[in-house]
């Protein structure tokens, strides 16, 4: 491994973080605050309802569909493909030395696909649905190669701090990019769009090419400082036969690692809950609560906001009580944080609601990333495969839970009714978690 920026480093650990300020963008703008809006709105304008109609059907080759069910099924493809593709090309990437290389094809991707969201209106209907797919592919395939980089650039007992300061990055940037484009959507004129025909779809569309410009661009800070691997010893094999391979060896050393074992049960019952409730919440709030746009947006700036103290905050807890225990306390949080949002009616408690999630959102999410780095043996060539199971995990998870959701917002025509089946999913998650113990340094039994 070859260093251009001294190991364990301020500046290395600044650069690594700098690649969630680069992609958070995506996360924020595009999956959670303006495109969900976004897309809803164009729905209803291809059904040929109202905007504030409860349901809008469109028609899908030949088949209608209520367009937040779509929105759920498309996401679920998203993840069913990554589900598929990312243990064969995080082994590819241990086999062949490529890390590096792969996290930059799949930002790339994503941001391309980001950028090609600025030409969807209703017109071009199918253009939202495949960069909606493509964008979380391109997005979630580049986490995998960066999540893996972890113990590559900084100490064991560094691991909860640098973790908690990525997502901190990523809140930060994210936020700031989200407000210009907020500007951009409220005050048009200011930017000279009030000629356009209908300047605040415009803004929007200009917002999605943003976060492509956004993500690219400060992902160069990160690319140019993470360490340069050198080349694997498989060169010129068969690159399926060689990322088959080195995912076997992974998962026959997890079958070694009871805690990593246990903790993946965990995490992927909490995955199924955690993620889609974050991917559906703004349409929840549109939907199920009768949010305005602009109410929408402060839900999300609330959710970023206060996600960078939970993360923070629940990191140093961590250092007090364990990363076990920490994580054990934000799913009990989550859990009350589901049936309250299940029962609540009105906007003002749905607001206080969405304070405790941004709470324990980034800090699940850190504390979860920063654990299973302790659970597993520090291989260098194997990096990638190792993370490739936390990986597929969450993506099974995600697309089961995105899955269900579109059908139950089918057979029901409500989100509501999903929020009791994330509960439990959060209590089986509890189960596993509690039953981890960290060991240092794990070795194979």
């Amino acid at each position: 491994m070859i260093y251009k920026i001294p190991f364990n480093s301020k500046k290395l650990i600044n650069r690594w973080a700098m690649y969630d300020w680069a992609n958070s963008a995506f996360a924020l703008v595009i999956t959670s605050a303006i495109f969900p809006t976004f897309f809803t709105n164009v729905s209803h304008k291809v059904a040929g309802v109202a905007k504030d109609a409860k349901v809008a059907y469109v028609n899908i080759f030949g088949i209608n569909v209520e367009s937040n069910a779509l929105y759920s099924y498309a996401l679920a493809l998203a993840f069913l493909v990554m589900m598929v593709l990312s243990p064969l090309l995080s082994g590819i990437a241990d086999a062949e030395g490529l890390k590096k290389r792969m996290m930059k094809i799949f930002c790339y991707i994503g941001a391309i696909a980001s950028f090609a969201l600025m030409f969807f209106d209703s017109n071009y209907y199918w253009v939202g649905i495949v960069g909606i797919i493509v964008g979380m592919i391109g997005f979630n395939g580049s986490i995998i190669y960066y999540n893996s980089f972890l113990p590559l650039i900084t100490t064991e007992e560094n691991y909860d701090r640098v973790s908690a300061r990525g997502y901190a990055f990523g809140y930060l940037g994210s936020v700031i990019l989200l407000i210009v484009n907020l500007m951009m959507i409220s005050k048009p004129d200011w930017f000279g769009l009030d000629h356009f025909e209908n300047p605040k779809a415009l803004a929007c569309q200009i917002s999605f090419a943003m976060v492509a410009l956004w993500w690219v661009g400060f992902a160069q800070l990160t690319f140019n400082a993470l360490p340069i691997e050198p080349k694997g010893q498989d060169e010129g094999a068969n690159y399926f036969k060689a990322g088959l391979g080195k995912l076997k060896i992974a998962f026959n050393s997890i079958q070694h690692l009871p805690n990593a074992r246990r903790f993946l049960m965990g995490f992927f019952f909490c995955a199924m809950a955690l993620q889609t409730i974050m991917y559906i919440a703004t349409l929840f709030a549109k939907d199920v609560i009768h949010l305005e746009d602009s109410e929408t947006i402060i839900m999300v700036l609330l959710l970023q906001f206060v996600g960078t103290i939970g993360a923070i905050l629940f990191s140093k807890l961590s250092n007090v009580i364990g990363n076990i225990k920490a994580i054990c306390l934000t799913v009990i949080i989550w859990i009350g944080v589901c049936i309250c949002a299940y029962l609540v009616e009105q906007k003002t408690p749905f607001f206080i609601v969405a304070a405790c999630v941004g709470l324990v959102m980034g800090a699940l999410q850190s504390l979860n990333r920063s654990t299973f780095s302790k659970l597993i043996p520090i291989q260098e060539d194997e990096l990638s495969s190792y993370y490739s199971f936390l990986d597929v995990t969450e993506k099974a998870a995600i697309t089961i839970g995105t899955l269900s959701t579109g059908l139950i917002i089918s057979l029901t025509g409500s989100l509501r009714n999903a929020i009791l089946i994330y509960s439990i999913c959060f209590l089986v998650a509890l189960y596993f978690y509690a039953r981890v113990k960290i060991n240092h340094k794990p070795k194979l039994e």
